[in-house]
């Protein structure tokens, strides 16, 4: 009982997360007329761009890595050690924050790629290969999706 009255003030933990997650749902709906307009090859091309984004992000602590650990090499302190654990940490919180920033775009670049090949299969050019009329079966007429043309 008190359970329940705490689930309509509060939520359930389900709700809550919906509700954490509604404006990056927001975000990737608002971005779809922009993917549409894509061609097939700019659509493959956000992959790289994506890539590229994140090693620029990642890029500075990545050098400032490398140059304490020449270093290191030459001199074993235990403060360039503690130095470069603190770089690693800043490197991945770059790179987490570069993620979250093209997460949107990524998963807008995901569904209009997935709705562009399902669309294929939908629209009659092709059919997946476990989607043609089987011979091996005698006596059974093919599936109804295979009657569609």
């Amino acid at each position: 009982m008190i359970g329940k009255a705490l689930a309509k003030v509060f939520g359930t933990s389900n709700e809550r997360e919906i509700k954490r997650l509604r404006p990056l749902v927001d975000q990737i709906n608002a971005l779809e007329p922009q993917m549409k307009q894509l061609t097939d090859e700019q659509l493959r091309g956000k992959t790289a761009e994506f890539r590229a984004r994140i090693k620029e992000r990642v890029q500075e602590a990545e050098a400032e890595i490398a140059r304490l650990t020449a270093e290191l090499k030459s001199s074993p302190e235990q403060d360039v050690r503690g130095q470069i654990e603190e770089l690693t940490k800043r490197r991945v919180e770059a790179r987490n924050q570069a993620l979250d920033e093209i997460l949107p775009e990524a998963f807008a670049v995901a569904r209009e790629g997935g709705r562009r090949g399902l669309s294929q299969f939908r629209d009659g050019r092709r059919r997946p290969p476990h989607t043609q009329p089987s011979d091996d079966r005698p006596g059974r007429p093919p599936p109804l999706y295979c009657l569609r043309d």
